[in-house]
């Protein structure tokens, strides 16, 4: 089902609740766990489809389809996080939004950075004057801009999506550390409850 611009994300991942559960019940409110490469995925799924919630994504009142697929692969020794995100615009016109990025551990611990620079290609489909309009549309709602601004800094994409998940949850999120370690997405995060979660 397509997802339009006025839907919420919420990712309905167990490995969240753990998440919330750990934080809670630690004295200094803080929790690790090792991510499995679908579950960064869906994460990262999450924050491609927040770019419909964007304001001019709203605006011009766009439906689409996404899709995600996450690997780590070591290369040369070096753990490599490879993301695809594919947005496929269904209304008002139709395209497709390929974004694709490599991630590696930063030199600054607990830190991800990306491996070059982000990939984003855009796709108009339909007949020749179909076409141009999607292109001049494209142009309008600007996704190819929101996309490179959000994956331009990993860290703060992922603390963005565990911030939000952690409160619906009743939780702030304060901090977190991240890295590729022995096939894993080893995190560390902080926070605390709040009494009344908005």
């Amino acid at each position: 089902m397509p997802v339009t611009a006025t839907e919420k994300i919420a990712l309905p991942l167990p490995i969240l609740n753990e998440i919330a559960r750990g934080i809670l019940s630690d004295a200094n409110g803080a929790t690790s766990v090792n991510l499995t490469e679908q579950q960064v995925n869906e994460l990262m799924g999450g924050a491609v489809k927040a770019l419909l919630d964007s304001p001019l994504p709203k605006q011009f009142g766009v439906s689409a389809k996404v899709t995600t697929a996450f690997r780590i692969e070591k290369i040369q020794g070096q753990e490599l996080g490879n993301f695809v995100g594919n947005i496929f615009i269904e209304k008002p016109i139709k395209a497709a939004i390929s974004a694709k990025c490599v991630l590696r551990n930063a030199k600054t611990e607990g830190q991800i950075e990306l491996a070059k620079p982000v990939e984003i290609i855009e796709t108009p489909q339909g007949n020749f004057i179909e076409k141009g309009a999607a292109s001049i549309a494209l142009g309008q709602i600007n996704l190819r801009r929101l996309a490179a601004e959000q994956f331009e800094d990993p860290n703060k994409l992922l603390f963005d999506v565990l911030r939000t998940e952690m409160k619906s949850r009743g939780i702030v999120l304060s901090s977190m550390a991240v890295s590729f370690k022995e096939g894993k997405f080893a995190s560390t995060l902080k926070g605390q409850k709040v009494s009344s979660p908005r």
